[in-house]
């Protein structure tokens, strides 16, 4: 699979981006990008915050932490449209990514139907459990709550 990865990363983090980037050299990795994570500390106003209508947080406001992932995962996304790659993964710098990357990358390249738009890697669901396995598993995306990696076709 032809792939540009994007890791979203807080610049107050630097050793997060020292870890990751440890692990894309142990594996080979060298078509990436560093995006700059929205700072929750840069929001002071919070007028603008609405409730959470679903899921484990139902009723409480957004955090600041909350609006800056999602703002930053957007402007990953935007960046991603914008650089016109043909297909773009999204990781959080804390991921840990396996041995056999692209080996199961390319193995869920043969699984996926033709007409695929996004695939989760890894996420959190409230709504069911998600199967764990150390082979590549495909199954329909439940929602999600939490998304750290996932795959994103043009």
């Amino acid at each position: 699979m032809k792939y540009h990865i994007i890791v979203i990363n807080l610049e107050r983090t630097p050793k997060r981006k020292e870890l990751i980037e440890a692990q894309f050299k142990k594996i080979g990795i060298k078509d990436y990008t560093f995006f700059p994570a929205f700072d929750s500390s840069n929001i002071i106003n919070m007028s603008f915050v609405v409730p959470i209508i679903k899921g484990a947080g139902l009723g409480r406001r957004l955090s600041k932490a909350e609006i800056s992932i999602i703002t930053s995962h957007i402007a990953a996304l935007k960046h991603s449209q914008i650089m016109d790659y043909e297909n773009t993964i999204i990781l959080e710098d804390d991921v840990i990514l396996c041995e056999d990357w692209e080996t199961r990358l390319n193995t869920l390249e043969e699984l996926l139907p033709t007409t695929w738009e996004y695939v989760y890697l890894a996420g959190h669901s409230d709504y069911v459990q998600i199967p764990k396995s150390e082979e590549p598993l495909i199954i329909n995306a439940p929602k999600m709550v939490g998304a750290f990696s996932y795959v994103i076709n043009k």
